[in-house]
């Protein structure tokens, strides 16, 4: 036997005590459906500054290359990489930012904590996407390529 509330009032109450109609049923179902919805609404609005192919062919280009610093870079109060410290570079991208990053030219990029050297927040960038002249701008804003034949030795 199914008992119903006395008062509309005690419907979404009702259901603790393990008694609930078919329109409570439908009222819960409704209920999950929409958070669900939202959610994968806000999933697809949230779109990467650069398509993850894209960001591959980025940093392959850039895998191979070697660059010095511009300008010095303060990751923490402890660490500061200075004025042209040899180091390589990599992208990476989320839905909210778009990150250029650097690590010691001695160490692999698997196996190296990369250090951020500039970002860019998809507010800030209107939700454009970004190309690879694009990030070439970027890149050169704060690293120089670092030529191997200019180095000066020691006689």
């Amino acid at each position: 036997m199914l008992l119903e509330p006395k008062n509309k009032k005690d419907f979404p109450f009702y259901c603790l005590y393990g008694h609930f109609s078919s329109e409570f049923a439908l009222f819960c179902s409704v209920f999950r459906v929409i958070p669900l919805v939202i959610l994968l609404g806000l999933c697809h609005c949230s779109q990467r500054l650069i398509g993850k192919e894209k960001q591959r062919e980025i940093n392959d280009y850039y895998d191979g290359k070697t660059y010095t610093l511009l300008e010095d870079v303060k990751i923490s109060q402890e660490e500061v990489w200075k004025k042209g410290s040899i180091v390589k570079i990599y992208i990476e991208s989320t839905p909210s930012l778009l990150k250029l990053k650097f690590y010691p030219v001695n160490e692999s990029r698997e196996s190296s904590l990369g250090k951020m050297a500039a970002f860019i927040i998809n507010e800030d960038a209107k939700k454009r996407q970004y190309e690879f002249e694009d990030v070439e701008e970027w890149v050169a804003l704060k690293f120089a390529p670092y030529d191997t034949k200019s180095k000066k030795t020691k006689k």
